[in-house]
């Protein structure tokens, strides 16, 4: 473009002048003579654009760069003109950002906030239909009616709900997306360039809090629903172990732990050598359950074993089977023939949950169970000995554990809290081995032949 007309030195263009932070330069703004701009455009057409939008301090070579008109520059020495209309566009398009940012910002919300009433009212209502269904419910209902009629409704409705936040978060991700998108956007020309450079500064400031709004407000509802969920999904597992006991009670029969020797020529099968009725049955449900939560959580082709929802619900119906099993075998005296039966039964139900769990504890647990039953099956004279090696052993692992706990003390720790740390970590190790013990005497106590003698100690 022509060099631009000479200025009057009197006249000083607005863009040299600074603000200062006494205040004096705006001042000085407010009091200069803006009669050159007027002068200026009532004789050529020239425009203060860039200092009426607010734009910035700028060179007359930026402006030029930018592809608008510098003040005191007139329209006929500009190349080809200027697209005022483009620009004026592009810089009104950048103001409506902010706007557009805090109105997706209230839509969010208001579709987070109807998601969550509807997934909660989903989570009641198959809450309530599971305990209702489960009351009704006898020992003698088939398992795929337990499974489907009770729990299953919970189930189905959770695996809706952990579906509904998927799709929740991956709509907002996009929405989030396609809003930085548009606060980012890539200008066509160096005027929108320009334009967008300067003035959406606020719009993207607006869009990044609108972001990070919906954003904490999605944790929120994840926090929410994941809690209401594990809610629910505990009351449906309370619900199935309640049929449990039912079927348990119902279909244990007591002569299968303390059969009559003297009939032995009428039995069907000699004890232990099948599973009981009564195992047969919970492990059918069991396996009925964890089979629906399947569908219900895991994608199709996915390793069940790794989805985070079917482990927690694996682990609890390990930890909640060995509790009502526990209790129920718990309520029979058992001869050395019969506890043959017991045996087979906790095995089976071990087997189950190897399958299906993953806590090393549930595991150890029933591990624990099942090598105790050797208390009721081996002969009164060897009971001595085996709550010697029982005590042994307990006090052997209660020491490594001890060893362990103050090694890693030494290691992480080298104030003055260590001490109490060990001292606290002995307590309960020794508490474990008096359990141990203490459960021990406690199935031994459970044989028919049971009398406080047979727990004294062998001499050495």
């Amino acid at each position: 473009p022509p060099p631009p007309p000479p200025r009057s030195p009197s006249l000083p263009s607005p863009f040299t002048l600074s603000r200062g932070e006494d205040g004096e330069n705006g001042a000085a703004d407010a009091g200069a003579d803006t009669s050159y701009d007027d002068d200026k455009a009532a004789e050529g057409g020239s425009i203060s654009y860039i200092r009426r939008l607010g734009i910035g301090i700028a060179t007359d070579e930026e402006i030029l760069d930018a592809g608008l008109i510098p003040p005191g520059w007139s329209m006929r020495n500009m190349k080809g003109g200027v697209g005022f209309v483009s620009s004026a566009r592009t810089v009104a398009r950048a103001a409506a950002l902010g706007a557009t940012a805090a109105a997706e910002q209230s839509l969010v919300e208001v579709a987070l906030s109807e998601a969550q009433r509807l997934m909660e009212s989903a989570m009641r209502t198959a809450a309530d239909t599971c305990e209702r269904q489960s009351a009704r419910f006898t020992g003698q209902s088939p398992a795929a009616d337990v499974a489907s009629g009770g729990v299953g409704v919970v189930l189905r409705a959770a695996g809706a709900t952990v579906q509904g936040m998927a799709t929740v978060r991956g709509h907002v991700a996009a929405q989030l997306a396609a809003s930085a998108n548009r606060a980012v956007a890539g200008a066509e020309t160096k005027v929108q360039e320009y334009a967008m450079g300067k003035q959406s500064e606020a719009a993207a400031a607006a869009a990044a809090a609108a972001a990070e709004t919906i954003s904490k407000a999605l944790v929120r509802l994840e926090s929410t629903m994941a809690a209401n969920v594990t809610a629910t999904l505990h009351g449906g597992l309370a619900a199935l172990f309640y049929v449990v006991a039912r079927i348990l009670h119902a279909l244990q029969k007591k002569n299968e732990f303390n059969p009559n020797d003297g009939e032995m020529d009428t039995w069907v099968s000699f004890p232990g050598q099948e599973q009981s009725q009564a195992c047969r049955a919970v492990l059918a449900l069991m396996s009925k359950v964890h089979a629906m939560a399947v569908v219900c959580f895991v994608a199709t082709g996915s390793d069940p074993m790794k989805d985070p929802n079917v482990r927690m619900l694996a682990n609890d119906m390990a930890r909640r089977l060995h509790v009502s099993v526990v209790a129920h075998v718990g309520r029979f005296s058992y001869s050395m023939i019969g506890a043959l039966q017991l045996k087979r039964d906790l095995g089976e139900y071990q087997g189950w949950v190897r399958l299906v769990a993953s806590s090393e504890r549930q595991l150890a647990s029933w591990r624990s169970s099942v090598e105790m039953c050797s208390a009721l099956v081996i002969p009164a004279a060897a009971l001595p000995g085996l709550l010697a090696e029982t005590r042994e052993a307990a006090e052997q692992a209660a020491g490594e554990r001890e060893a362990a706990a103050v090694a890693a003390a030494a290691a992480t720790s080298r104030g003055g809290g260590s001490a109490a740390s060990v001292a606290h970590q002995s307590q309960r190790f020794a508490e474990a081995e008096e359990k141990t013990v203490g459960d021990m005497v406690r199935i031994v106590q459970l044989r028919t032949d049971y009398h406080p003698a047979i727990l004294t100690k062998p001499r050495r």
